[in-house]
């Protein structure tokens, strides 16, 4: 057994040090994005396509480029495959070799969660699927992956476990061995709430995150790790105590989204320690279960009238501006409204298709005090107008 003196040179930092440098697994129209040793957080409402932007990870170890991803290689000049590494322009290229390396032959039984087994055989992808069924998962490795990879990836490379049928008390157990005994470049944790009794739980939480912290570091697996936002629409923090260790912890996060009305998923950075992506990616699902680049209009913005009635060209929807005056009469002579009531009557009045895009006009009413909300009564907060905004007019 170690000493401390023996633990704290090992954990040492000097400036003479020689750190390894930080491996991404993949760009974002060429940023850097999925750190190895870290735990990234993904996360959003029920049903926004978290399992989806999961598939496309998943599937991307195994392909070029899908959508605005690109499979980063680590020594910058060639791909998994040992091609070029410049991307095919098209949304989904070429799939890599879904053979099984040689030599990858082998099996362990499990192991310590503090270190990984030595004589296990490797997988690029470790799918940790905890919440949908043993048919739900499968059909999504075979169907769904299967058709973004072109084909399903060998059972070596994509190992998926399903551990629904367990208690929680043994999940967390079964997550870090199965990391130890796979060493895998990505995990997928999908998802992470279901390894403690009680989300709201500080202590589990922190032990949770602690020890998948150090899974990642030893493991140097990037740790995708999945969990709902909390149930009120307006409220997109991850949820309960766990979510917030994760928030605290997490290199990135990122957010899903879906538009109901339209059906496009919108997939957004939301926080990262490093690199900075401020575009979002918007896409849909064809007939064949393919994701496809769509474009969600979110006009600049730009001045607005004051008669009462938007200017938008037919067929376009609303600016902001517009849609901040719209909200004016709304709200007008002391009216208050909830979320979705405002968001219904927005689109009514303003002629909006997309959900997400009325939802963004709010918020932006909000956080520029054209329009106020009150506590939480009942878990339900109220809208109103802002003081100043009954007789300031939008300005810019």
């Amino acid at each position: 057994m170690k000493t401390i003196y023996e633990m704290l040179s090992e954990a040492r930092i000097c400036a003479s040090t020689e750190v390894p440098k930080r491996e991404f697994l993949f760009t974002w129209n060429g940023t850097p994005c999925f750190p190895r040793g870290e735990l990234v957080a993904l996360t959003g409402k029920a049903k926004s396509g978290k399992t989806y932007v999961c598939s496309i990870l998943m599937s991307l170890m195994f392909r070029n480029r899908i959508l605005c991803f690109s499979r980063k290689n680590e020594a910058g000049t060639t791909s998994p495959t040992g091609q070029a590494g410049t991307a095919s322009p098209a949304s989904l290229t070429s799939p890599t070799s879904l053979t099984s390396p040689a030599g990858r032959a082998g099996t362990a039984g499990l192991t310590s969660h503090t270190e990984p087994a030595a004589d296990a055989f490797q997988c690029r992808v470790l799918w940790i699927d905890t919440e949908q069924s043993e048919d739900s998962t499968h059909e999504i490795l075979t169907t769904r992956i299967g058709t973004l990879c072109g084909g399903v990836p060998d059972d070596t490379e994509l190992i998926a476990y399903n551990l629904r049928r367990y208690n929680w008390e043994d999940r967390l157990s079964l997550v870090t061995d199965s990391i130890a005994l796979h060493k895998p470049e990505l995990v997928v944790f999908d998802g992470i709430r279901d390894v403690v009794g009680d989300i709201n739980d500080y202590n589990a939480a922190q032990t949770v995150i602690s020890r998948m912290l150090s899974v990642a570091s030893w493991s140097n697996a990037c740790i995708v790790c999945v969990l709902h936002q909390n149930k009120a629409i307006e409220d997109r923090t991850l949820r309960g105590a766990l979510g917030t260790e994760l928030q605290n912890k997490a290199f990135e996060t990122y957010e899903c989204r879906k538009d109901s009305d339209t059906r496009i998923f919108t997939l957004t950075q939301t926080a990262t320690r490093k690199y900075d992506i401020s575009s979002r990616l918007n896409f849909t699902v064809t007939s064949d279960g393919l994701p496809t680049d769509t474009f969600t209009p979110e006009p600049d913005n730009t001045s607005a009238t004051t008669s009462g009635t938007t200017t938008a060209p037919a067929g376009m929807p609303p600016t902001r501006a517009d849609a901040v005056e719209a909200m004016k009469q709304i709200l007008a002579n002391g009216r208050q409204r909830t979320w979705l009531q405002l968001r219904s009557e927005l689109m009514s009045r303003c002629g909006i298709k997309s959900q997400l895009y009325a939802e963004q006009c709010i918020r932006f009413a909000h956080s520029n005090n054209y329009i106020s909300r009150t506590a939480k009564e009942n878990g339900i907060a109220l809208y109103m107008l802002a003081p100043a905004s009954e007789t300031t007019l939008f300005s810019g």
